[in-house]
Order: structure tokens, then sequence, then C-alpha cells
């Protein structure tokens, strides 16, 4: 709450006595959400008897967001929202989800992640929040439990779904152990074998072997395999098929329950003699693919651990200052603190930082010098020179000595929640290559089930025929000749070996690795296409100032044409207050060391790629390139300018041409390292400015760039025209800036990729945000991009060529020459690796990303 008035000694001791009442009811809220309402009222209440006039701009709460939407707004600004998608298995699950999603009225597009679970569903703009709440309940309906994930309840829903994943492990675990105990136990009666070997025939052939080996007591097993922990895999697998969208469990359902529907023929048909067998392959089909689907969840895990460890940066509670502000860097540590939650940190606020804690918020250090690690943006861990006045990211690591900031942005609006928020969103975007698989996978199981039933077709009426021998080869001893058993097992076979999920999991397993290993080295790739289009680029074009230029401009000179240096200065400066360039700052940097107060802005609009308009003191001014000032205080006697530095006019609506102001750049250091790696690698690099072509070709041939790839003068639109002429010729393109100038070319290119410093408008325009402002991290990115997609290609090939080879052995492809067949229990084991090959390759990446 904001208190008002000035607090001495006597003000503050009574506000601290009443202190007890205001934690008993901030207790009772913590733990009692029906107060929610009533507690402020409660505080306002204490407050203002103690002669206190109290606002309160925010509520106590145990919320994580504190900008949080009005209540009737569910979803985001840009019409996206996200939901958290449960109960699916398999790439059929995932597929289907989509395209129930993308059958509503109001849906634009959708993207499933079945590794994460969660959907992101763009709606169209007249869409409400009726209309998201009855696109929750179609999916809920259909067999898989979703939720809207929203600001307000993200936290709270968000540990929900843990807690439920938790008793959901828990419970998958006792039917995993559950079902070996079965499986062991169906399996008693081989021992005999063993027995036999090691010269124990008389226990071999006991009763109680015998007894084990009979079709009641395998009967028994399977029955209690299926109506136990196999019971939810085979329901949903039912559940699926009833509903016309088929999953992997409903290819295991028809395996299992045919199976063992067919052992049970032996006692209704005395005179057929079917081996136990039939009754016991439900119990070991069962824990091969429990046991499956549980080390492939591990592997899921492992591989989505670096966006839950991203998460979980920010330290659950801060140190908000409650005494008088202390400016002295060695009282820091002495000055009075409480911990209070960090979701409850505001803007404004003034926290207490000691060395080796995490920031828990962004903002600016008021008091004190330290040093902070901020590997969290650039991917290296080093610690960076920190005092009064520079800035820090909630989530990185502070060393030395304590400070004291001032939060500037908080909860839904700090960098790592913006972070997390983008890579789960781009998790949930899927790659062009990742739709083909998709469909695919969403007709896969009809089509395993045709190739099921033209097996037993096959096998009933001309297989046996042809190939007469295979009934009696020692492979299928158990269907004693029978055509129709031999044709019902080998049908059976194709059933379980099939896995669409493999197929399913080829792409987003490796999209989400990538993504989260690259926003581990402060890398932002908004989604899987975006990684996709990395991996074909031809042509990258760069931008000068801010991108290959350090962006840290110097004045060099001050012209004056009319009035005194100062006022050039002073115009300049004020004019770009309301800019978030680097010449903006440098020129208000330049003011302030030289004295120069800023003058009274009445308005300022920006000109992309000419300059700034602002009306000072009641006059207009224009600040910005040569030619554009000159048009705009009609001033036609300049001359054009070939300085081999920036210029920046000053101008006056009544006195034209009032003077230039010349500011030097530096050469990034790494810019010619990374440009020339790029030509070595065959890619076409251009330097594209709207600066004079001097200073341009100047700073082009420092960093290695042919001169015909050197283009200055240009406007944003000019520069987006460029992108779309080499577009044209075949060439894929990125664009690298940092600016507002930037913003149409960054959004024309293939790939826009944004520097860290850039501004807001770059960010959204941009595919890619380089966090550290580095172009190194631009070799890194391209890097990840052609890595991943070398793993997604890997990816469907091993997925395709399992089921391509799978189904046909298990179909009995090469028994009548190889005498080579699957018992269902082997098919079973193959279905349940294959996924946790392919999930297991991606995770790789971390290895190879890790080396690199």
């Amino acid at each position: 709450a904001m208190v008002q008035g000035k607090l001495a000694g006597l003000t503050t001791t009574t506000l601290r006595t009443g202190t007890r009442s205001i934690h008993t009811y901030a207790r009772t809220f913590h733990y009692d959400k029906t107060q929610q309402r009533a507690l402020p009222n409660a505080l306002r209440g204490i407050l203002v008897r103690a002669r206190f006039p109290v606002d309160l701009p925010r509520a106590i709460s145990t919320d994580t967001s504190l900008d949080a939407p009005p209540e009737n707004a569910s979803t985001a600004p840009d019409n996206v929202v996200v939901l958290d998608v449960t109960k699916m298995m398999c790439g059929g699950c995932s597929a289907s989800v989509k395209k129930m999603l993308s059958q509503q009225p109001k849906v634009k597009e959708a993207s499933v992640n079945l590794i994460t679970g969660t959907a992101v569903v763009h709606l169209a703009p007249e869409s409400s929040d009726k209309d998201v709440d009855d696109i929750v309940r179609v999916i809920s309906d259909k067999g898989f439990p979703t939720f809207l994930r929203t600001a307000e309840n993200s936290a709270e829903q968000m540990e929900q779904i843990r807690l439920a994943k938790v008793e959901e492990e828990r419970k998958e675990k006792l039917s995993l152990q559950f079902a070996w105990l079965l499986a062991v136990s169906c399996y008693g009666h081989h021992l005999g074998h063993l027995l036999h070997g090691l010269g124990l025939h008389q226990y071999a052939h006991s009763e109680f072997m015998s007894w084990l080996g009979t079709p009641a007591v395998g009967g028994a097993l399977g029955a209690i395999a299926i109506l136990g922990p196999g019971r939810a895999l085979l329901r949903d697998g039912f559940n699926a098929f009833v509903n016309g969208r088929p999953n992997m469990n409903s290819l295991i359902s028809l395996g299992a329950t045919t199976s063992f529907s067919t052992g049970l023929l032996s006692a209704f048909l005395p005179n057929l003699s079917i081996d136990p067998s039939f009754l016991e392959e439900p119990v070991m089909l069962l824990a091969f693919v429990l046991l499956g689907r549980s080390l492939e969840k591990k592997a899921r895990a492992e591989a989505s651990n670096d966006l839950t460890s991203l998460a979980n940066l920010l330290p659950s509670h801060a140190r908000l200052v409650k005494e008088e502000i202390e400016h002295d860097a060695s009282k820091v540590e002495a000055i009075g603190s409480i911990p209070i939650p960090t979701s409850m940190i505001r803007t404004g606020d003034v926290i207490q930082v000691f060395p080796s804690e995490t920031i828990p918020v962004d903002g600016e250090i008021i008091t004190g010098t330290c040093s902070v690690d901020e590997a969290l943006l650039t991917g290296e861990s080093r610690t960076i020179l920190k005092t009064d006045g520079d800035s820090v990211t909630g989530g990185t690591i502070l060393f030395d000595s304590p400070v004291l900031i001032k939060a500037t942005t908080t909860g839904e609006s700090s960098t790592l929640s913006r972070i997390g928020r983008l890579v789960a969103e781009a998790q949930g975007r899927e790659a062009p290559i990742q739709r083909l698989a998709d469909r695919v996978a969403g007709w896969f199981c009809y089509g395993v089930m045709s190739a099921s039933a033209f097996t037993f077709a096959f096998w009933y009426s001309l297989g046996t025929h042809i190939f007469p021998n295979v009934l009696y080869s020692d492979m299928v001893a158990d269907v004693d000749g029978s055509i129709e058993l031999l044709s019902l097992k080998l049908a059976i076979d194709v059933l379980v070996v099939a896995c669409p999920c493999a197929l399913g999991l080829a792409t987003p397993t490796a999209v989400l690795v990538s993504s989260s290993a690259a926003a581990k080295r402060g890398i932002l790739v908004k989604g899987g296409e975006t990684l996709e289009r990395m991996s074909s680029i031809s042509s990258i074009i760069f931008d000068k100032t801010g991108t290959v230029t350090e962006g840290k401009l110097q004045v060099l000179s001050v012209s004056n044409f009319a009035g005194t240096k100062d006022d050039v200065i002073r115009l300049a400066a004020t004019a770009e207050t309301q800019t978030i360039h680097p010449i903006a700052a440098s020129l208000q940097s330049y003011a302030q060391e030289k004295g120069i107060k800023p003058g009274k802005i009445a308005k300022s609009t920006t000109e992309p790629g000419n300059g700034v308009f602002a009306k000072i003191d009641g006059e207009d001014i224009y600040v910005g390139r040569q030619e554009w000032v000159g048009q705009k205080t009609g001033d036609s006697s300049l001359r054009p300018s070939q300085s081999e530095f920036t210029e920046i006019w000053v101008g006056s609506s009544s006195a034209g041409v009032l003077g230039k102001i010349c500011l030097s750049d530096t050469v990034r250091e790494d810019s010619r390292e990374v440009i020339e790696g790029f030509l070595k690698e065959g890619k076409n690099v251009f330097l594209l400015s709207g600066d004079n072509i001097g200073i341009t070709r100047r700073v082009g041939t420092m960093i290695g760039i042919s001169e015909s790839n050197i283009l200055g003068e240009k406007s944003p639109e000019e520069k987006a025209r460029f992108v779309e002429s080499l577009k044209s010729s075949g060439q894929t393109v990125a664009m690298v800036g940092d600016g507002v100038n930037d913003t149409i070319a960054l959004g024309s290119a293939d790939i826009g990729i944004a520097m860290g410093r850039g501004t807001d408008a770059a960010g959204s325009a941009a595919d890619v945000i380089l966090l550290g402002d580095k172009l190194t991290q631009l070799r890194e990115a391209i890097f990840i991009g052609d890595t991943t997609m070398a793993k997604i290609k890997q990816n469907l090939t091993l997925a395709l060529m399992y089921n391509s080879l799978g189904i046909p052995i298990a179909a009995g492809a090469l028994l009548p020459k190889f005498d080579i067949v699957l018992s269902p229990t082997l098919a079973a084991a193959m279905m349940a690796c294959s996924s946790i090959v392919v999930v297991g390759n991606s995770v790789l990446l971390k290895k190879k990303f890790a080396d690199q």
C-alpha cells in the first residue's frame, strides 16, 4: 500500500506497532483465499485509524502475476492463448488435438507440443472468453483434460498440474511394478528349462511347475494384467477408437484383447487346442509397454529440464527495504529489510541483495558497486562490473558487495518471464517438417489397422497355401498348425510393433532441447519454423549502427550555423529524449557532461530512417539526416556531405538549419571474425545502413565486406525492398538489426535477428533475439539451427526405418525363407525402444551444444 505523508520517527514506530495486526490478516489471507478482497479493506482500516491516508494500488496476494489483465480478459492482446493439455500419449494424440482445435470456428491456427503438453492457439479477433471455454470443453470431452493458462492462475495452475503429474507418476510406478510382478509369475513355468539345465529334473516336472503352465493360470494372469495395470491404457485406447481418433493405445488395446480373447476360446471350444501363450501375451505385452512409457517419460523430462530450470532461476523471496534509503555504499549491509515473496515486489520498490544471491527482479542499482554474472543473457559465465545507475536483470547472480536495487519491471513484465514465455511459445510453434510428420501420425493408426487386417487376410487365404511349411515352423509352434491362429498371431504382431509415437516425437523433442539450450546461451529462437529456416540461410544482411558497431557513439565536433553550439546540443538532446537509439543515448550523455539542461518538449515523433520531429519551447525542431532536415526546414543551400563519420543535423522551422553534430562509432571486436566465418561458408554478406555512403563504406571494408555489397543512405522501406529483391532471386535471407529503423526489414526477411540492445519493436519483429548483444551469438544461433535440422532428419529417418522394417517383419515377411517372426512380447519391446531411441537421440543435442 502507498502511505501518504512523510513519516518521522514516531510515525514509523506507530506503523510498526500495528504490524502485528497487519501480519495477522496477511497470514489469514495467505492460507484462506476467501479473504482476498477483505484484506485490503482491513489494512486500510488499520492505517486510517492511525490517521494515515492510504492508497491501495495493489492487493497483497499469492498471485505471481503483478500485472494481471482484467478479470474478463483471458486471452492475450494478440489473441493467443496457451492451453495445458494432458493425457497425450503419442504423435497420434497430438495430431488429433491439433485437428480438433483447428476445426473450432474461432481458431485461426493451432500448434500442439506433445513433449511439453501445451497447445498455442491463435484466435480470431472477435473471439471471447466463452469461445475459449468452449474450446477447452471440447478437447476435455474427447479424453484430453485441458486447462487455460493465464497470467492470473498460471502459478497456481502449474502447481496443480505438477502435483497431478506427481500423483500420476506414483500410480504409474505402482502399475509398472505390479505388471512386472505378473510378468515374472507368468513366465515362472518356463523356469523348467533352466531347472533341466541344472539337472534338477524332479523340480522341473513338479506338480507346481505343471500347474503354472496351465491355461487357467495363464488366463488368470492375463485377466489381472488387463483389469489391473493395463486398465487405464486399454480404456484410453478404446475411447480414442470410439471417438474416431485412434492412437497408439488403441493399437495396443486391440492387440492385447485380441490375443486374450483368442486364448479364451479354448474354454468354450474344447476341440480347439490353443497354446496358453495367447492368454499370457497381454501380461508381457503390457509390462514392456509400461516400462517403455516410464523410460520415455524420463527421457522427455531430460529433454525439457532446461526450460524447467529457466523457470526456477528467480528466488522465491526478496528483501524489501523498510527503512530510509541509504546512499552510502558502506552502510548498505546494515539497512533494515524484510523478506517477502518475490511476486509481491512492485515497480519502484527498493530491495537489498547480498553477494552470491540471485537478483530477484529487473532493476537499477541506486547504491553500491558489484559484479554480476550475466550468463543468463550472454551464455558466458563471467562477471560484469555494475555501479550506481546501471541496470541489472532478474535471474542474474550478484558478487563482491551488497547493493540496493530499485525495481523497474517485475512479474510477467520482467526479462526472465518474457524469456520463459517466448521459449514456451516457441516450443509450441511447429517446424514445417513436423506438420508433415503429424499428418502421417494422424493417419498412421488407420494404416496399421488396415495392414493388420491385410496380414490376417493374406495368411488365412493365400499365405499358408503358398508357403505351407510355415505352419510347422518352430517359431510358431504355439499355433499348432492352425491357419486361423497363425493368421491371427501375425495380425496381432503388426498391431503391437507399430509406433506412431516415434514419428510424433522426432521433431518436438529436438526443438525442445535446442530452443531451451539456446535460451541458456542468451539466444531466443521463436519456434521450430525458425530453426528450420536458419539451416538454409544463404544471405545475411547487417545493419551498421549498434549491430556491427558498438552503438556507443562519441561526439567528435559540433558546428553551429546559427545560435550557439550549446543551443545545437540542447535542441538535439531534448528532441531525442523519447527515442531509444544509440545516437539518442550519445547526445543525451554529451549534454549531461557539458551541463546543458534540456528544453521543454511538448511532443516528439520519430520518422524511421530520417530523424525526429519535436516541439521544443514552442518551436518546431528537426533532428536527423541532412537531406530530411533541409527539406523540412526549407533550407536548400546544403551540399551533400560525404563525411566518413556520422552526422546529425539540427534545424528549426523558423531559422532553418542551425548546425550539425559529428559522431564516431567503434566497430565491434567480433564483427570481422564473425563475417569472415560466414564468407568462408559461402554465404553472401551485405552491410545496409541509413547512414551516408562514406561512413558505411569505411565500416564495411574494415570488417571484410566487399564494396559491392555495401549500401548506404537507405530508408527503412528501401532496406525492406532490398531484402525482398534477394528473396525473389531464390535466396534465404537473414536480416540482423537493432532499432526501429530495422523493423520493416526484419519483418520482410526470412529470418529477422534482433540484437539484445534493440528496441521492443525490433524484438517483436524478429524471429531470433540475441540477448547478449554479441555477434558471436549469431554464429551460435545458426549452428544450433543447422544441428537441430540435421537431428530432426535423423530422428525421422530412424522412426520411418523402424516402422518400415518392423511392420513387414511382424507381418511374417521373413518367416517362409528365414524362419524369423516376432512374438507380441518382442514386438512390444521393440515398439517401446523406438520411442526411447528417438527421444534419447534428441537429448544428445545437449552434449553437442556443450562441446561447441
